[in-house]
């Protein structure tokens, strides 16, 4: 908001100038005009005692010498004049003749120059005075609006930054969520893979038991064979007992298979292998095609809760 201040000065002055023309002219008007030879008259007067005024018997001499010692005073009491460039200008337009003005005007006229000074001092001071006051009223609404412009961008910077702020703590606690459920799901991972390594660990000390129970049952199956042998008494037997004992090896190889091949058939089906191993009893007794048919363990009979397959291989 731009502001300009007014200066009075030249108008005040030009009222104060017109109001001091209109008494000027006044006092021109009602003032008797002095002669403009009075000055010479009196200088003719006190400078020749012989003149026709002083020849009187002296009485109007001395008369003559106390007015004009009278006239001497009051022009010496008179204020200064006016310079030359302060004369006056009549309503029509001629410049007034300051020596045909009586001493009264004169003397107003000093003190409207006088007043007219001191006026437009007041008034200059005045104006400096407002001027100041203008400058200092802008220079303040200057700084508010700037403080106001400040505030307005550092409070819309404070609300962006804000929220930024909600959107990262948002983020930071959706990141949060998902590692403590990425945690709890590596917590259940680790401990099913414990849980397989302890079934995976059973299965091996079962196979192996299994695999010795069948080595020790080959193992005790031949050494019958030959302590048979052994008791015999030591003849050669005939063609016929030799086929015969050759018959009973082969029929002791095949009830051997035959118990290997029960151990390892299904119980349900009793045609298949067996393939799964149920879970918790741990007992390898059912195929593939059973286990989906069945809840309980035909070993046992106790619920199922788990089944593993279990891959065979051929000895």
């Amino acid at each position: 908001m731009a502001l300009r201040a007014e200066h009075p000065s030249k108008a005040f002055s030009h009222d104060l100038r017109s109001i001091r023309r209109d008494l000027v002219n006044a006092i021109d008007h009602y003032a008797p005009p002095m002669h403009p030879d009075i000055n010479h008259l009196n200088r003719t007067v006190l400078s020749n005692p012989h003149s026709e005024q002083t020849c009187n018997n002296n009485v109007s001499g001395s008369w003559k010498r106390k007015s004009s010692t009278t006239m001497d005073q009051n022009l010496i009491q008179q204020p200064a004049r006016l310079p030359e460039s302060a004369s006056l200008t009549s309503t029509s337009g001629r410049p007034m003749m300051p020596i045909t003005t009586s001493p009264l005007a004169q003397d107003l006229y000093a003190h409207l120059y006088q007043y007219n000074v001191e006026i437009d001092t007041i008034v200059r001071r005045h104006n400096e005075r407002l001027r100041l006051g203008v400058e200092e009223s802008r220079k303040r609404q200057c700084r508010a609006v700037i403080s106001t412009m400040l505030e307005s961008q550092v409070m819309k910077r404070l609300r962006e930054k804000e929220t930024e702020l909600e959107v990262a703590n948002r983020k930071n606690a959706e990141l949060e969520e998902k590692i403590r459920q990425m945690s709890t799901e590596n917590q259940i991972w680790f401990e099913l893979a414990k849980n397989n390594e302890a079934i995976a660990s059973s299965l091996m000390s079962s196979l192996e038991q299994l695999h010795n129970s069948a080595n020790v049952a080959n193992i005790v199956g031949g050494g019958d064979d030959k302590e048979g042998y052994g008791d015999s008494d030591g003849t050669v037997p005939a063609a016929g007992d030799v086929q015969s004992c050759c018959f009973e090896g082969d029929g002791a190889a095949d009830v051997d298979a035959a118990a290997r091949r029960s151990t390892r058939v299904c119980r349900v089906c009793c045609d298949k292998d067996v393939t799964v191993l149920l879970l918790p009893c741990r007992h390898l007794c059912l195929c593939k095609e059973c286990e989906s048919k069945i809840e309980a363990c035909p070993v046992c009979l106790r619920n199922k809760d788990a089944c593993l397959q279990v891959f065979m291989s051929c000895s």
